[in-house]
């Protein structure tokens, strides 16, 4: 365990915000992981976004019992969009200001982790500085058990990304994007100014929130994540190759279908791209290069799945 080892004058700093909405159901979870942490953070901001449930009441339960936690309201209409989880980010973040901090950190509010997966993680961004961005591997409930995320290796999911902090102010923090995706533009635009992302497969993260499992729900997700990659502006060709991916996972055949029809339906649009030309001509660039690892004889398996 790394807790036995960090120099106690030399600990680290991060600070965490956490937007949540309605999540009565699983937030102790999250509450009970953060406070038995052997590597607490210097302040933990849990923005109410606008929760119509005992949410707000739960996390002021906690707060009133560690100094670290501080909780506010983001003024929310309560109606769920990926702009409002920017804002309240935002929101959040200006309760850090003035505090000295190397790691920010965003953590959804229905996850659970091990009591130094916040010490592993900053020990091994220590031992890295050319990583920006890095997190555990989300371990989605299904039913009575938990199945890993399928995720690439220089990716890092949204409900667990820590920054260096200078990767994050450099790049701006989080991006806006109504469709959602606004993690993962954060990683491509930390990738393409040369930091390192990276999901750690041996720090498990327990997400305990609703998992959209087959019918409508699923194939309208795999539709949505289509058109999100069209606005990040992935390339064809691997949209492609990531749709025929996702085709060999439930549901069968119709969850890739789908990805690829939402990505031609952004583009036959001309729907607006976010990431900037600069960041579009690297992912693709990247995109095109892993490819080419899959494709030609003699270099291997591709060394991240495609499904980024």
């Amino acid at each position: 365990m790394m807790g036995d080892t960090m120099d106690a004058k030399n600990k680290p700093r991060y600070v965490i915000v956490t937007p949540a909405r309605n999540e009565e159901a699983h937030i102790s979870f999250t509450l009970g992981s953060m406070v038995a942490q052997t590597l607490r953070p210097v302040k933990w901001v849990i923005v109410d976004d606008g929760s119509t449930d005992h949410t707000s009441r739960i996390i002021r339960e906690y707060a009133t019992k560690f100094d670290f936690i501080e909780t506010i309201s983001s003024g929310g209409s309560g109606k769920p969009s990926f702009g409002s989880k920017v804002a309240a980010f935002r929101a959040g973040c200006e309760r850090l200001a003035g505090l000295d901090y190397d790691f920010i950190g965003n953590i959804d509010g229905d996850v659970s982790f091990l009591p130094d997966y916040f010490e592993t993680v900053i020990g091994r961004m220590q031992a890295e500085p050319q990583l920006g961005l890095a997190g555990g591997l989300i371990m989605e409930k299904f039913g009575d058990r938990f199945r890993p995320q399928a995720i690439a290796g220089n990716s890092v999911a949204g409900a667990v990304q820590l920054f260096r902090r200078n990767c994050f102010e450099f790049i701006g923090g989080y991006q806006p994007m109504d469709i959602g995706g606004i993690d993962a533009l954060a990683e491509i635009m930390a990738r393409s100014h040369g930091w390192g992302a990276r999901t750690f497969r041996d720090l498990p993260v327990y997400h305990y929130g609703r998992v959209t499992t087959g019918g409508r729900n699923m194939l309208a997700s795999r539709f949505r994540k289509g058109i999100i990659n069209y606005h990040l502006g992935y390339h064809p060709l691997f949209q492609i190759a990531a749709g025929c991916y996702r085709m060999l996972h439930p549901p069968l055949i119709l969850g890739g279908t789908m990805m690829i029809g939402g990505y031609c339906w952004a583009a036959l649009t001309h729907a607006e791209r976010n990431a900037p030309p600069d960041v579009v001509e690297y992912l693709r660039h990247e995109q095109i290069q892993r490819l080419r690892h899959a494709l030609v004889p003699g270099i291997g398996h591709m060394r991240h799945k495609p499904g980024v």
